[in-house]
């Protein structure tokens, strides 16, 4: 998630569970829990993707959040993290989320997870095109080989994971010219598991770092076959669209992402992007 720079905007009023007579908006958390809850699987479900080569390959929705997530600290907020995965491995991943308080707007943001091209689509309208790739491995230079024990390279990957860092940092403003990062904090357990192996990729997992639990950096963990044989290599990657991220595993940074233009959140030919709505009702992809 991302610190909104949008301006106010009134959302027109939508009848949810639990909203007054007059079609207002539910006023506890529980409710407006369940109604955007309700809302976010209707808007997964108007996105597809596709993988442009080799061949068409269209990519399967997991039918349920692999996270649900809020960030109390920001505001009344609540996100919904899903996926679409290529034969179990993660390749587009979706956070839906709606503000209550103070804001009022709701925001899809994605995040390729794939380095071949890609095509998201919008109820059969193209929306988004990274012209690049949305990961980029890097190699383990003291991992050891993956075990040929699944329960066992669960184990690996998570010791792996306890090993990295996460910051971020927003961008300085007149108001605040001097921004501190912001520690994120890893989820112990991966959100994803990829559920089968294929030729070249043995294992993987979707680490998330977190902010209450809102997700605002992912690490992919993959055994990945190299010069015939397989071994641990990972990718850090944005999941927020517009602070500064840093990486550091074993205390040694290995990977920074700078600060990002509104202009480059919005652009649908990057890797990471995010669509702004006023209201539930009627809503199109601008």
């Amino acid at each position: 998630m991302k610190c909104p720079t949008w301006t106010l905007v009134v959302v027109l009023p939508i009848v949810t569970a639990g909203s007054t007579a007059h079609g207002e908006e539910p006023v506890d958390e529980k409710a407006r829990t369940e109604a955007f809850q309700a809302f976010a699987q209707k808007e997964a479900d108007a996105y597809t993707f596709r993988l442009d080569a080799p061949g068409a390959v269209v990519l399967k929705r997991e039918p349920e959040p692999v996270l649900r997530w809020s960030n109390p600290l920001l505001g009344s907020l609540h996100g919904s993290l899903y996926l679409w995965t290529d034969r179990g491995r993660p390749a587009v991943a979706a956070s839906i989320h709606k503000w209550h308080h103070p804001f009022t707007q709701r925001a899809n943001e994605f995040q390729s997870l794939v380095t071949t091209h890609l095509i998201g689509e919008r109820d059969g309208e193209t929306v988004w095109e990274p012209d690049r790739p949305g990961v980029e491995f890097r190699s383990f230079e003291d991992a050891g080989e993956p075990s040929a024990n699944r329960g066992l390279r669960l184990r690996q990957m998570r010791d792996l994971a306890s090993n990295f860092s996460a910051s971020e940092r927003e961008r300085p403003t007149a108001a605040k010219p001097n921004s501190t990062p912001t520690n994120l904090r890893l989820l112990t357990q991966p959100v994803y598991r990829y559920p089968a192996a294929q030729d070249e990729i043995m294992d993987g997992a979707l680490f998330a770092f977190v902010a209450g639990t809102d997700p605002e950096a992912f690490l992919v963990i993959e055994a990945r076959k190299r010069a015939g044989k397989y071994e641990w290599q990972y990718a850090p990657v944005r999941m927020t669209s517009m602070q500064a991220l840093r990486f550091t595993y074993r205390d040694r940074e290995v990977w920074t992402s700078d600060y990002i233009r509104w202009a480059q959140v919005i652009d649908r030919r990057e890797p990471h992007t995010t669509f702004q709505f006023r209201s539930e009702e009627g809503a199109k992809a601008p």
